[in-house]
């Protein structure tokens, strides 16, 4: 028993060195905890499922981890389609996609597809009194084995009609204190282990069990068998007890023990260790699970073993409960951890050590701020700390074991600033001066005649045997001739030479050789050792190969001679050398890649790759191709910002850094890409910003029969073209490292890239048809992902886009095309029926168009004749000297001969009504005098036919809104046909009321009547029917004219006639006129030309000072006519064509032209233009007199510059009454301007012609009135006329004499100037006016104002005295 024991011993401590010697690395965890989100941090077993998803069940319910989130299942009291139990303590997963679930009440079954639990009570009959699942294992689809701790039972069936039974297995009794443990199946062979034994069984056929082997658990010296696992490639069965693994081959008749690995070293102190759980990866290592003693790896055939265990440290396993292992393909581990979460070992995780303060660990760093960076020749660490002094590494420094260094502190409380190791000799920098530290004595030394004025020092650098060193802006040096400090020995400081003088904090001294750069806060200065010369870079902003900053922080020169410079806010320069010289600087930025511009220190691996440290992680680049690689916090790195000066490279190439949260050391050689990419997946489809769900109804309609990470594709209705897809992907990194490629086939051109931090796609109103989604995923070194995660997306087209909605489109556009056809072929019959009828049509149109053109051109030829009848009757009949008896046969030729007018107007108004020209002139008025005098009219008519003509009119006013000339055509023609048609002896009655707002007309006769079916057609145009009795009568215009011209006042006619007997129209007009027809509503022109001379009287003037009229018209009785009217007045000047008239205006110079329109050689129009275009006669009032009356003759008319348009034939009073108001008006005009254009040059309210030429003439004077050679003739040339043009113009226009105008203007000047300008004599004012003889400006200037120019100037002068 002693021997056995002392081998044991031996053996044991044979075994520990090699375990430790067997470590290479210290492998990094990451943990997912319920701060990560997991609802318990203790996890029973682990699973991953086709899609990549990791199931964890735990005390508290089965958690699925999608790389983005924990979704929880738990059971829910009163529902059956929960979880049939909280604790989740094993997991599998059948052929059909389905999970089994053991639980503590039984088993539940998860259908992924459908999201729902399933209890079977036919298999948890026999779950009961602790008796829970230890293994199931599926034979086939519909035949499974479940071995518990008691019993084995055979499952058969689908789940819908499930069949169970319990198998004895023979020489295996489950007593008390014996359960079952697990079950293999190999070859028709079972291994059923229990707690205590190995039994190896068959199976009969009819499926009773024999045992042919039974191993006992103590023929191995141990508790219990706990797991069993299969090799089947080298036919091996491993078995785990309490604390051994043991390896049976089964290429024997009978198993045959090979291995046993006994883990109980690991045991020691832990009397509840035991083995959990075993597998097996593929580089034939076994992973052991234990409780209590962490995990450990051995190779089967090398045996060499490696333990991972939990420490103090962030990094290590998170505990050493460690209840199930999951193995991935790639090589991450999954370690389902007791009180710790889940722990996962990535083999590829970059090793970045973290050397920091720990707070649990006493003897580690002092501080996390660490200042600089040195491992001495003895392999020690030291670190220099901001305001902590400095720790030295108890162990010689090791890369692998840097998390376990502890160290010793020294000068506490100091601020170190910099560390250098000259001749084995540590010169620390200090906010306290300098410290020598000897290695070979390990103690500090005392030095003598150092500067007490020197409180502080830098930065510090040995070169050339000196010892070079900075206090702020100031740089000191003291020789030690290349020797090493001894005790008390004294030195020598004094300034570094006087030709350096730097302006900023010094950050870094380095040795160039021939040189020293010196790199500051103000600039980077090279100082040249044998010249003493020194040259300074800075930035500028002109120069783009300046410094990108001033601020520079850090030198290197690497392995190929390139020197290397940081700056802050800068970024990466690399120097551009000539003759040991920097000429220029190529700047490497953010804009290149870098993660941010502050570059504190650059350090070169073994590869010749720059390793720089920044404010936001590490960077590795590549000088040959610049290319940039970036580490932060989800590397590793304890933080994303480092420290100036804070930096080192050993003599085996280990890089160490230093940040706010410690010291980063790496090995660069072992920074590699991790090569493990998560598998792309989509985790969730949301419509609308709604989570699509399976097997769940969205406006009627299931869009996923599974969840949409298990579907291949999937079918939208148009409305729901909006989509968000989450993207999602398990890495073992963290989920916020990794990245994102999607693109939509059919939308996308190319690949769309996110962040870490996007994980979705969205798209919104997608057109239908058909798109795929595709993605890919990145690990944090930008590798790519081998598989595609592919969804197909189907939008449906809109109904209106459907194949039945294209049939029906179909459909409706034959039938149109079908109607169009239809439609065109009755049209082109229809329309050749038209044209015929139209030809026919317009034939009778120009029949009529010609009747009436005849007709309407002798009522213009008639006008002319009429003017020279009426216009004498009219002057006859309002003569005095006529005699009374004959003034009533004057007075009836006069209405007659005004009826006649009438007439004829009728047929041009026809023509104005078929135009639209013809528009009322309604004025409020009593009509029924004027109605009365109309009707009168038809008197003597009436007794030559011998007809009985009752005249009845109102004898109350009817007043209202009139039209005279409209009521008296409407008269006409009604009683015109009445006389018409009603035969001698016959009978007509004229009646005329008032009803309420209407005045109602009745002409009624008892002559031939009209047919009934001829009634309707009356009021059309050039229906005459079959009367043909007289010339009025049967052009068929008559009635035509009556309705057209009621409808102009919204009047009405109606008619009641029968054949023989008689007819009756009835007519009623508005006697209110409506806001519609209220634009018309125009005061008649003559009465306005009436009021109007009422109120100006025609000017008086003398027989020698007539207003002179030209008459230009080629009718000689015309002209005749004007002169009877106008002679006792007026001079009256004849021309008988347009060029005469022009040529005699020119001459005569006239005052009102009296102006006729169609004439020879040149018509009336043509001559307006020609003198409104004429500054000499622009002024000239027009009036034109011509028998066309039309509404665009008298509108072009009034274009050319007329002021009145008179239509022949004409009243000789109305025309007397406006040739006085034009001349009464231009007298006016002529007085106001005179006023004006006397004296105010200051005022411009200058609007007409005849005014822009007055302020022409006053600007000419007001420029040269002070030159006495200065007159008329200069004023006529400079406005283009001839002296006697302008004398007449000026004349006409002003009422002034010019000469007189000119004199009174500089009489006015010089008056000013004595009033206002006393410097000036009376001489000096007479030559600046423009006069040349006193006596003759004295004799002027009396007579304008009464006094002599002395007297004038005296008199102001007084005044000017009172008021000062």
């Amino acid at each position: 028993m002693i021997n056995r024991f002392f081998i044991l011993i031996i053996v044991q401590l044979l075994l520990v060195p090699n375990l430790h010697a067997s470590i290479k690395s210290i492998p990094y965890f990451n943990t997912l905890t319920n701060t990560d989100g997991l609802n318990q941090n203790t996890i029973n077993c682990l699973h991953q499922d086709e899609f990549g998803f990791i199931w964890m069940g735990t005390p508290n319910g089965l958690i699925r981890y999608d790389g983005n989130e924990f979704k929880s299942f738990i059971h829910e009291p009163g529902d059956e389609k929960s979880l049939i139990n909280s604790s989740v303590y094993d997991i599998y997963d059948d052929k059909k996609g389905k999970l089994w679930l053991s639980t503590n009440a039984g088993i539940s079954i998860y259908s992924i597809n459908n999201n729902s639990f399933l209890n079977l009570p036919e298999i948890n009959n026999f779950l009961i009194n602790g008796n829970k699942v230890v293994k199931i294992i599926e034979v086939n689809d519909n035949k499974k084995w479940i071995l518990t701790k008691k019993d084995l039972l055979l499952v058969e069936g689908e789940l819908q009609n499930i069949s169970v039974k319990k198998v004895d297995v023979a020489g295996s009794r489950i007593e008390k204190d014996i359960t079952y443990s697990d079950m293999v199946i190999y070859n028709g062979t079972y291994y059923i282990l229990t707690n205590k034994a190995l039994h190896i069984s068959k199976r009969g056929e009819e499926g009773n069990f024999f045992t042919i082997e039974e191993l006992e658990i103590s023929q191995y010296k141990d508790h219990f068998f706990s797991k069993m696992m299969l090799d089947k490639e080298k036919k091996n069965l491993y078995v785990s007890t309490r604390q051994k693994i043991l390896t049976f081959d089964l290429n024997w008749e009978k198993i045959r023990l090979v291995n046993s690995k006994d883990l109980s070293n690991y045991a020691i102190g832990n009397s509840h260790f035991h083995i959990t759980n075993f597998e097996s990866d593929n580089k034939g290592n076994i992973w052991v699970t234990t409780f209590g003693g962490g995990v450990i790896r051995y190779h089967n055939e090398s045996q060499s073993i490696l333990r991972y265990k939990h420490s103090d440290e962030d990094f290590s396993l998170s505990s050493n409960i460690i209840n199930d292992i999951l193995l991935e393909e790639s090589g991450v581990v999954w370690f389902a951890t007791g009180h710790g979460g889940i722990s996962i070992l990535d083999p590829y995780k970059k090793l970045f050590h973290i050397i920091g303060n720990n707070k649990v660990r006493s003897n580690s760093l002092s501080s996390n701020l660490v200042n600089d960076i040195l491992i001495d020749s003895k392999n020690r660490l030291w670190v220099g700390h901001f305001l902590n002094g400095i720790n030295i590494s108890e162990q010689e420094f090791n890369l692998e074991k840097s998390h376990e260094m502890t160290f010793k502190s020294s000068l506490s409380h100091l601020n170190v600033n910099s560390l250098k190791e000259i001749n084995n000799q540590i010169f620390i920098g200090t906010n306290k001066g300098l410290y020598i530290y000897d290695l070979k004595q390990e103690k500090y030394l005392e030095i003598k005649g150092f500067p007490s004025n020197i409180n502080v020092v830098d930065e510090l650098e040995g070169i050339d045997g000196k010892i070079i060193f900075s206090v702020g802006r100031k740089i000191y040096e003291f020789d030690l001739g290349g020797q090493k400090v001894v005790n008390n020995q004294k030195i020598n400081v004094i300034p570094f030479h006087e030709n350096l003088k730097v302006k900023g904090h010094v950050n870094q001294i380095f040795d160039n050789n021939k040189s020293i750069y010196f790199a500051t806060n103000n600039g980077l200065f090279q100082y040249f050792k044998d010249s003493h010369k020194v040259k300074s870079f800075h930035t500028s902003k002109v120069d783009v190969n300046s410094l990108g900053e001033d601020k520079v922080f850090t030198i290197y020169r690497s392995s190929t001679n390139v020197l290397w410079i940081g700056t802050f806010g800068g970024g990466l320069h690399k120097c551009i050398e000539r003759d040991n010289s920097i000429i220029g600087f190529e700047r490497i930025t953010r804009a290149n890649g870098l993660p941010d511009n502050v570059i504190y220190s650059i350090l070169e691996d073994k590869e010749g790759l720059l390793w720089l440290s920044t404010d936001d992680g590490i960077v590795k680049f590549n000088p040959k191709n610049n290319a940039i690689k970036i580490y932060d916090t989800s590397d590793g790195l304890s933080a994303n910002n480092f420290r100036k000066s804070s930096y080192f490279k050993d003599q085996y190439g280990t890089l160490l850094m230093g940040s706010l949260k410690g010291v980063v050391a790496f090995n660069p050689l072992e920074i590699k890409n991790n090569p493990i990419v998560p598998n792309p997946q989509i985790l969730h489809l949301k419509i609308r910003n709604e989570e699509i769900e399976a097997n769940k109804k969205y406006d009627d309609k299931t869009l996923l029969t599974s969840p949409i990470f298990n579907t291949e594709s999937i079918t939208l209705p148009y409305e729901m073209n909006q989509i968000t897809l989450e993207l999602g992907a398990l890495n073992p990194e963290g989920i916020n490292n990794t990245k994102f490629a999607y693109r939509l086939k059919g939308i996308d051109t190319k690949w769309t890239m996110t962040e870490t931090d996007q994980r979705h796609a969205n798209y919104i109103k997608l057109p239908s048809g058909e798109y795929t989604f595709e993605l890919k995923a990145y690990n944090s070194d930008g590798v790519e992902s081998e598989e595609v995660k592919r969804l197909d997306i189907i939008i449906e087209s809109p109904w209106y886009r459907t194949f039945t909605a294209y049939f029906f489109y179909l459909l409706i556009l034959s039938l149109i095309i079908f109607g169009v056809t239809k439609y065109l072929s009755n049209m082109i019959r229809l329309q050749k029926r038209v044209l015929a009828e139209q030809k026919d049509k317009e034939h009778l149109t120009e029949i009529n168009e010609a009747k009436l053109t005849f007709f309407t051109n002798i009522s213009h030829e008639l006008r002319t004749p009429l003017t020279l009848i009426l216009s004498p009757l009219e002057k006859l009949a309002y003569d005095n000297r006529l005699h009374p008896e004959l003034k009533s046969f004057v007075e009836n030729i006069n209405i007659n001969g005004q009826r006649l007018l009438n007439l004829t107007n009728s047929l041009i108004d026809f023509r104005k009504i078929g135009k639209g020209e013809l528009k009322l002139k309604p004025i409020k008025q009593d009509i029924a005098p004027f109605v009365k005098k109309t009707a009168d009219a038809f008197i003597d008519y009436s007794k030559d036919k011998n007809i009985n003509y009752d005249v009845q009119i109102e004898t109350a006013p009817i007043k209202g809104w009139f039209d005279k000339a409209v009521i008296e055509r409407i008269m006409f023609n009604l009683l015109s046909n009445a006389f018409k048609y009603t035969p001698k002896g016959g009978q007509i009655s004229f009646h005329v009321v008032q009803d309420h707002d209407n005045m109602v007309m009745t002409v009624e006769d008892n002559g031939i009547g009209i047919k009934q079916e001829e009634i309707s057609h009356i009021f059309e145009r050039f229906y005459n029917g079959e009367n043909q009795e007289t010339v009025f009568g049967s052009s068929g215009i008559g009635l035509f004219l009556v309705k057209q011209l009621l409808d102009l006042q919204h009047g009405t006619i109606t008619v009641d006639s029968k054949e023989h007997r008689g007819t009756k129209f009835v007519v009623s007009i508005p006697t209110n006129i409506e806001e519609a027809t209220k634009e018309l509503q125009n005061i008649n022109e003559d009465e306005v030309i009436e009021k109007e001379a009422k109120k100006d009287s025609v000017p008086d003037v003398t027989k020698n000072n007539k207003p002179k009229i030209l008459v230009v018209d080629d009718n000689e009785d015309i002209r005749s006519l004007i002169h009877q009217l106008f002679d006792d007045r007026y001079q009256v000047f004849d021309a008988v064509d347009g060029e005469d008239g022009l040529e005699k205006t020119m001459s005569i110079g006239p005052d009102v032209l009296l102006l006729d329109i169609n004439m020879p050689k040149m018509n009336g129009y043509e001559l307006a233009e020609h003198l409104k275009g004429n500054p000499e006669t622009s002024h000239i009032s027009i009036i034109f007199l011509s028998a066309l009356v039309d509404y665009e003759s008298k509108k072009k008319a009034l274009e050319k510059g007329g002021q009145i348009h008179i239509s022949k034939p004409f009243s000789p009073y109305m025309l007397e009454l406006q040739v006085n108001n034009l001349i009464a008006q231009k007298s006016h005009e002529s007085e106001k301007l005179k006023k004006k254009i006397i004296m105010s040059p200051d005022k411009e309210e200058i609007l007409t012609r005849d005014e822009i030429l007055l302020k022409k003439i006053k600007e000419i004077i007001e420029e040269n009135y002070g030159d006495d050679q200065f007159n008329i003739d200069q004023i006529a040339d400079s406005v283009n006329m001839s002296y006697i043009q302008f004398y007449r113009k000026f004349k006409l226009i002003s009422g002034l004499n010019a000469n007189k105008y000119l004199r009174e203007y500089r009489l006015k000047k010089a008056a000013h100037l004595l009033e206002h300008d006393d410097a000036l004599s009376i001489r000096e004012v007479m030559y600046t006016v423009g006069f040349n003889s006193q006596s003759y400006f004295t004799k002027a200037f009396k007579k304008q104002y009464a006094v002599t120019p002395a007297a004038y100037k005296k008199q102001f002068k007084k005044e000017s005295d009172k008021l000062m």
